[in-house]
């Protein structure tokens, strides 16, 4: 994938300084998660992250990073679509085998056909053990378009603090997405 142009960021993030909230398209989440993943490795977390086609690509049987030993990490950690137009966030806990889907609406309901999905994958790569649902405690957004902030927000406090303090209010997620649109156009 061709790197993020700052224009594009400016365009998707920070569209005019009258600020519209605007829908973060899979780019600009693939980026963010991907430089979540690198923070993490700096700070010796055992974190491994797939970008958003991560999911079709278990749906459909494919192969995913089949040289990766999944064991030698603690989660795994994935932004998706599992609903159409709407952004979640899967984890897959490594060390207490447990799979989470985290909706931003804070939605419960039953997404059984995914954990199934991600529960095969799992026992074709040698996770040949009961794995059980999860709950994470999250803030919910209270509008119709801030779903991908909310799962770069939430992606963050589990990679780089373990899920520890995941309580921010909507106007911190107005300001986070700024704070996403700078670390994308410094790349670090």
């Amino acid at each position: 994938m061709p790197p993020i142009h700052q224009s594009l960021i400016t365009t998707q993030l920070m569209p005019n300084t009258e600020w519209q909230v605007g829908y973060l398209n899979d780019e600009i989440i693939d980026e963010y998660i991907k430089l979540l993943e690198k923070w993490a490795s700096k700070m010796g977390r055992k974190i491994i992250t797939a970008n958003t086609k991560f999911y079709q690509i278990v749906v459909q049987g494919k192969s995913w990073r089949k040289k990766v030993d999944l064991k030698k990490f603690d989660k795994l950690v994935f932004p998706s679509q599992f609903s159409p137009n709407h952004w979640s966030l899967g984890v897959v806990d490594f060390q207490h085998s447990t799979i989470s889907i985290v909706d931003p609406l804070g939605g419960q309901k039953s997404n059984a056909r995914h954990y199934e999905n991600l529960r095969k994958f799992l026992y074709e790569r040698g996770f040949q053990y009961e794995w059980q649902v999860s709950h994470i405690d999250h803030p919910t957004q209270h509008d119709a378009v801030s779903c991908g902030v909310y799962v770069l927000k939430i992606a963050e406090c589990i990679i780089l603090k373990s899920g520890a303090h995941m309580e921010f209010s909507r106007d911190e997620i107005d300001d986070y997405r700024y704070t996403v649109a700078e670390r994308l156009m410094e790349g670090k």
